[in-house]
């Protein structure tokens, strides 16, 4: 069963299909990032620390970004801001400087697993000999045992993988599966099941919700396509 996967909105793909994200060093200026207000400050980074520990990386990166602007030599506000973009889906590559301040802090101030999470942001961002490189320096300092609960060998061996992917590219084509499957919203995550005879995905979509105000929400919902 050929099985194609696509998405509504367009995606930045070499001609090889690999996942290494393409650093658009054109794109139009941003307006500069306002730092807060003394007043603002506090609850803000409150804010900020709420987020983290809730796994909202989408809002807390939004709060990390001003509070740098803040306080741009703190590794904490560096280090979470880059894993808010490690943890999220709009350019994970931008956490690279950021890790890297906080992979460069002083012993004291240097965050536990910092290395390993910029071995990531390498591998991400498809600078995939600079990944095994963080990977084997963060198990050298770990004196050569890494706890398991990271899955530390799993991530080095998707770097060797994806490295050969790319040396070996494969041609491959996009098909949109018509309305039955794909939707004008974000459909992504998708999963074959092992007969080669299902496919699980995930759909972002907006749903109206009634309970005495009508409010507009997104959310995930699981699909199953046979």
């Amino acid at each position: 069963m050929e099985i194609c996967i696509s998405y509504e909105k367009s995606l930045s793909l070499s001609s090889s299909c690999s996942s290494r994200f393409q650093w658009d060093l054109h794109k139009k200026k941003q307006p500069a990032i306002k730092a807060y207000t003394s007043d603002e400050f506090k609850l803000a980074k409150k804010d900020a620390e709420a987020y983290y520990k809730e796994l909202n990386y989408s809002a807390a990166l939004k709060i990390y970004e001003r509070l740098l602007v803040n306080e741009p030599n703190s590794s904490d506000f560096n280090y979470k801001l880059g894993m808010c973009y490690i943890n999220t889906n709009v350019a994970k590559h931008k956490a690279i400087p950021y890790l890297e301040f906080a992979a460069n802090a002083n012993t004291k101030d240097k965050p536990k697993d910092v290395t390993f999470d910029l071995g990531k942001g390498y591998l991400y961002a498809g600078l995939y000999d600079k990944a095994i490189e963080t990977f084997e320096a963060f198990r050298l300092e770990k004196g050569g045992s890494v706890d398991s609960k990271l899955k530390f060998k799993q991530w080095v061996e998707w770097s060797h993988a994806a490295k050969k992917m790319v040396g070996e590219p494969v041609t491959c084509t996009f098909e949109n599966l018509g309305k039955s499957v794909n939707s004008n919203q974000a459909d992504y995550r998708p999963v074959i099941g092992a007969a080669d005879t299902i496919v699980y995905f995930a759909r972002k979509e907006k749903v109206l919700l009634v309970d005495s105000l009508m409010i507009l929400v997104n959310h995930l919902r699981m699909f199953i396509f046979l």
